[in-house]
């Protein structure tokens, strides 16, 4: 499986996503499901010739977070990013906004 399939199994809308997307990538996904009212968070990590969320298998390895954590985690994961800081503004916005 991949984060795709547990997106699409479990009703899971990307609400925002902060990485760095070079050939070493590191990657903070944000997710909503709307039938639960929660928030999901999946980071993963590695080099070119892996993809972010082979690893995803079903809604348990994504971690449930609250609102204000998935901003967290996106500031968290920015330090390590090549992303302009308004760039990860905007993500962060997204989360904080998301309705």
């Amino acid at each position: 499986m991949s984060i795709y399939s547990v997106i699409k199994d479990n009703d899971l809308t990307e609400v925002a996503e902060v990485g760095d997307y070079d050939w070493n990538w590191s990657i903070t996904g944000i997710y909503f499901q709307r039938s639960s009212g929660r928030f999901f968070a999946y980071s993963d990590g590695g080099c070119s010739c892996y993809s972010y969320g082979e690893d995803a298998n079903s809604l348990s390895d994504l971690d449930e977070v609250t609102r204000a954590k998935a901003i967290e985690l996106l500031k968290e994961q920015r330090g390590g990013t090549g992303m302009s800081d308004d760039d990860v503004q905007r993500e962060i916005a997204k989360v904080r906004d998301f309705r």
